[in-house]
């Protein structure tokens, strides 16, 4: 839980989200769009509102998630660095910055810290496009 304001961090995702092309594996791993996982914290006004009156957040960000075209996987709270984490599918970046962002300007979240996700067959993908791409890159200090 944290006193902070939000942060311009709070909305880091990549661009390149929106341009990439999804193998059918995604779709067969059960994934239809592209997967983020978002850590966050609670102010403490919002610890002491849920504690007078408790509510289940899950409800209201899988509203949220839903009107920008997306879904949520799964809500939870959790214990150290962040208050919560939530695994939800959106359209690409753009539409998962506008959920951030709507989320943060109420006030009652901060310190958001999103994440792409990919699966082991798109990562493998990754790994086989970055082994064509070594060939043309110089480390600096020529490494």
């Amino acid at each position: 839980m944290s006193d902070k304001t939000v942060a311009p961090s709070a909305v880091a995702v990549s661009n390149a989200v929106d341009e990439q092309k999804f193998h059918p594996d995604r779709c067969e791993a059960g994934f239809d769009m592209p997967v983020f996982i978002t850590q966050g914290r609670y102010t403490r006004d919002a610890v002491k509102g849920m504690v007078v009156r408790p509510e289940d957040r899950a409800d209201a960000v899988g509203r949220l998630l839903a009107k920008s075209g997306g879904k949520l996987i799964g809500y939870y709270l959790t214990f150290g660095e962040y208050d919560f984490l939530v695994i939800a599918e959106a359209p690409g970046a753009t539409q998962m910055a506008a959920v951030l962002l709507a989320a943060a300007s109420g006030g009652g979240v901060t310190d958001l810290k999103t994440t792409l996700a990919m699966t082991s067959v798109e990562a493998k993908g990754a790994f086989a496009a970055a082994s064509d791409l070594t060939h043309s890159f110089r480390s600096p200090g020529g490494v």
